[in-house]
């Protein structure tokens, strides 16, 4: 079994507390209204559970609350003293403004150092006060989340877990959670730490390569079967795809005939895109059991996983025809597949293409689910076909912003082209399909369907309805339901109605009302 080096991500969320209210809200009977108990025991359960998490997001307001008075008397103590630059830096530490969107920031790389003997001593007053309140919180949010997970609020513990990292970016145990390794004075993941030992450098343009090759790579000369050549004799040589360049980074292997740059290229946005993507649906890859241990610290250290492989093609003629002896499908109609018998992606180059990394997070999408529960047979046969082209389809909405800890990535953007064609049939062509009908429809019925356009856009707008209604009130319900799709046990995955505790009437006029008020006007 395929398994990730980081059952969780390695970013903290910027979602604020509006999403964690969200997210208590799901993990205790996902909202106020009506739910479908079956027992009188289910039910007493259901009521504990909603009074823990209760309790819970209480002491998270509390603390949440005293942090924010504190930062705020810290940044007026600044602003008397003239210290502008501790003023602003104590206030960036204030709650991020709520968004659309779900947004993720990059933790520091490298530890914080300790604060200089000489520094000023305003400098060192705003500095010194800053460090303490952050890092008390911190400590606070990591025993409340360790509540939480006894409680069995995976969910919400692991919100709380990204925020002590965020404010405390050097909190040993909460790094480990999210998968790092300390390397001397950096967090590095545990497959950077293995390059890093083996005296390798990481270079944008040519990916990982022995530190001393790094100066004659830049002079464009290229090792290729033991000797230097050229970097134009190279890229004849490996036109052949069978002689590619083979870029490997934390979780994936692209095998590429394009260029060397091309493929550090796209194996950069796989890896930006993991690292979200294990952040939306960190539920859908852990048990309460793996998070328990992780937690408090009986797990075995973060290790290096079997990446996921990509083939990533020169033209299109050169992936039709190899594709073409893998399968019978018509694949030259297709920008991009993944099989899950070979557990391979598959893409090519196109120039022309409008959005070409839409398909490449489409399909990523499958192969990350996929290859994290292999199975014999495939995914959505008999019904709920469309949650599994949703959620590639919410996902093709990635995009990263920023370099170095500036980087920021998001992900369900309103104005995607997925969601403005979904408002656009309902509102203007009165075209829907009741859930209930949608989750009815297996992989043949829902890719033969006379409308499969639009019940893809539909897919995508349902997906982003679970996900955000709310403030991400039904979000845990519908990562609960792709684990029971995915599941390799032989279960029938329950209706999203049940899950939710809502009818399927009342999610379908929440979903109406939903898409009526999202502005996908373009930025």
């Amino acid at each position: 079994m395929r398994r990730p080096s980081r059952l969780f991500p390695t970013v903290p969320l910027l979602w604020g507390t509006l999403w964690l209210i969200g997210l208590v809200a799901m993990v205790t009977g996902f909202g106020r209204e009506a739910a479908f108990v079956p027992s009188a025991q289910a039910q007493s359960s259901t009521v504990r559970a909603e009074r823990s998490a209760a309790a819970q997001l209480d002491q998270y307001r509390d603390l949440r609350a005293k942090l924010e008075k504190d930062l705020t008397a810290l940044a007026a103590e600044c602003d008397t003293r003239g210290t502008a630059e501790g003023a602003a830096k104590v206030r960036a530490r204030l709650a991020p403004p709520a968004s659309d969107e779900l947004r993720l920031s990059r933790l520091p790389r490298q530890v914080e150092p300790e604060l200089p003997a000489d520094l000023p001593a305003d400098e060192r007053f705003w500095k010194t006060q800053l460090r303490h309140l952050t890092q008390t919180y911190a400590r606070q949010l990591y025993v409340l989340a360790r509540q939480a997970l006894a409680a069995g609020n995976i969910g919400f513990a692991w919100q709380l877990i990204q925020e002590t990292a965020e404010y405390d970016s050097d909190h040993a145990p909460a790094r480990k959670v999210l998968g790092y390794v300390r390397q001397g004075m950096e967090w590095v993941s545990p497959f950077e730490a293995q390059m890093i030992r083996s005296k390798r450098v990481w270079d944008d343009r040519f990916g990982w390569l022995p530190r001393e090759h790094l100066t004659r790579y830049e002079k464009g000369e290229r090792r290729f079967g033991g000797n230097w050549i050229s970097a134009q004799k190279e890229a004849e040589l490996r036109r052949d795809f069978a002689k590619g360049w083979d870029v490997r980074t934390d979780h994936f292997r692209v095998q590429t005939n394009h260029s060397l740059e091309r493929g550090v290229e796209i194996a950069r946005k796989l890896e930006d895109f993991h690292t979200l993507f294990f952040q939306v649906l960190a539920g859908f890859f852990t048990t309460q059991e793996q998070a328990r241990q992780l937690v408090e610290g009986s797990s075995k250290p973060p290790q290096v996983p079997e990446p996921f492989d990509v083939f990533y093609f020169r033209t299109r003629d050169e992936y039709v025809a190899y594709l073409k002896t893998k399968t019978d499908q018509p694949v030259e109609i297709t920008n991009g597949m993944y099989f899950p018998s070979t557990r391979v992606a598959y893409f090519f180059d196109d120039p022309t293409a409008a959005d070409p990394d839409a398909t490449l997070y489409h399909e990523a999408t499958h192969q990350i689910l996929s290859g994290a529960r292999p199975r014999a047979e495939q995914i959505g046969v008999t019904a709920n076909f469309w949650l599994v082209e949703g959620i590639a389809c919410y996902m093709e909405s990635f995009r990263r912003e920023g370099e170095g800890e500036d980087t920021r990535f998001s992900v369900g953007r309103p104005n995607h082209k997925r969601l403005v064609a979904a408002r656009a049939n309902l509102l203007e062509e009165n075209y829907f399909l009741p859930l209930d009908e949608l989750a009815a429809l297996g992989m043949n019925e829902f890719q033969r369907h006379p409308q499969i356009r639009k019940n893809y856009s539909e897919s995508a707008a349902f997906t982003h309805f679970f996900l955000h209604y709310d403030s991400g009130r039904y979000r845990e319900a519908l990562v609960e339901q792709l684990s029971q799709i995915y599941s390799h046990k032989p279960l029938v995955p329950r209706r999203l109605a049940d899950l939710v505790g809502v009818p399927a009437i009342d999610l379908d006029r929440q979903y109406r009302d939903y898409m009526a008020e999202l502005d996908t006007t373009p930025p």
